[in-house]
This record gives C-alpha cells, structure tokens and sequence, in this order.
C-alpha cells in the first residue's frame, strides 16, 4: 500500500528501515527495551524505562494515539481473539497431553499457581493482578510488537518477521510454554499489523491474560484438569 493510501485509511505510512544508521538503532533500542525485561527485577524496570523509550523513540511504523480506545475501534480486536482463545485453548490442551506423553511434562507458571490458589495476602494478590493484567501486556507488546518488529520489518517479510517475532516472545516464557504462547503471539502479530497500532495487540494481551485469571481464579480446579495434575 502506497503511503497516501496509508494516509487515506488513517495508517501512517511505513518507515524506511533498510538504511544502516535507522536499523542500527531500532535494534539497539529493541536490545535495550529487552534487557529491562529479563535482567533484575524485571517487569517493574521496564515499566519505568519504556515510558521514557517510547519518548525519545516511538517504535517504527504504528501508532500508539490515544484515539483507538474509542469503544466502536476496541471491538475488532475483541472478535478476533474470542475465536482464536477457543481454537488456542484447544491447541494448548492438546499440546500439554503430548507433551506429558513424551516424558516431557510441562508444569503452570508459579505466579498463576500463586494467584490462582489465593496463597498471596491480599495487597500482594491485587498486585500481581495488576501486574499480570496490565503492566506485562503492555511492557511486552512495546517490545515484542513494537521495537522487535519493527526492526525485524527492514530486514524480512512480515510473514517471517511474524514467526521470528512469536518464536522469540514464546521462548523467553520458557521452553515447557514456548509453543503454545508462540501461538497465541501469533493473534498479537497480527493485530499490530493489519490496524498499524499497538492498542489492538495490547488489548487481546491484556484480555487473555484477565481472564485467564479470571477462570482459574473462580474455578482452580480447571487449572489442575488443563495440566493434567
């Protein structure tokens, strides 16, 4: 698409990427914005560091206008990802059934066990609510849908810069979740793409991940029939 056809649809037209000094930076930014996520304390840097990131140098291509959170723009994100949850969680169920056939059982993240299970006092419950349901969605979409594709864009398709970029972001939720969550960052690709924002894919995120919570919270004993225990 031409960039005046972007500009006729309310997309801003793509940046060019292929230039050294531009991709250079891009990748250095997206190396950056990772560091905040996995070293230390990670979730609470990068919640301060990715405001100021985002100051200084908004990821290429996509928008992040606080225009898209008008309720008849948030709906499209939603129909897409009721569908694809239930297709997923069908996917996932399957997957964690072979795994555990392998020898290579796989087990749910302590933090949801945490929740789940209430085993937190209550200010500390309501914080890692916040925490999972907020705070990670957005962190992770800057980075992953934001930085990391768009630096990824100036060097491959976008149907490759979409497989690199979910087998990256499954990967660093560890080996035994890869696949699956690989999966399911496919629908966060897609939504940053096909809209050029990052609200779209914030929000599936932030939705999966809300009721997720929300189901094992009100019924743990799904989480026991989902992982087989």
């Amino acid at each position: 698409m031409s960039d005046d056809a972007r500009r006729a649809h309310g997309a801003p037209p793509e940046r060019d990427l292929s230039e050294p000094e531009g991709l250079g930076r891009r990748w250095l930014l997206c190396f950056a914005a990772v560091l905040a996520l996995i070293l230390g304390a990670p979730l609470d840097v990068a919640i301060v560091a990715l405001p100021v990131l985002l100051v200084l140098a908004p990821p290429a291509g996509v928008r992040l206008r606080w225009d898209f959170w008008r309720p008849g723009r948030l709906w499209p994100a939603v129909l897409v990802y009721v569908p694809f949850a239930l297709v997923w969680v069908a996917f996932a169920t399957g997957y964690l059934r072979v795994a555990e056939a392998i020898g290579a059982r796989v087990e749910p993240q302590p933090q949801l066990v945490e929740v789940a299970n209430h085993q937190l006092a209550a200010g500390a419950f309501w914080l890692a609510v916040l925490r999972i349901t907020v705070f990670a969605p957005v962190c992770e979409e800057i980075v992953f849908r934001g930085y990391l594709f768009g630096a990824l864009l100036g060097t491959m398709p976008t149907w490759a810069v979409q497989l690199l970029t979910a087998a990256l972001f499954g990967a660093v939720h560890g080996s035994g979740h890869a696949v699956p969550i690989a999966v399911l960052s496919l629908l966060f690709g897609y939504l940053r793409q096909r809209y050029r924002s990052l609200w779209p894919a914030i929000l599936a995120h932030m939705l999966h991940n809300a009721v997720t919570l929300f189901v094992v919270c009100s019924w743990p004993e799904l989480l026991d029939l989902f992982y087989n225990r």
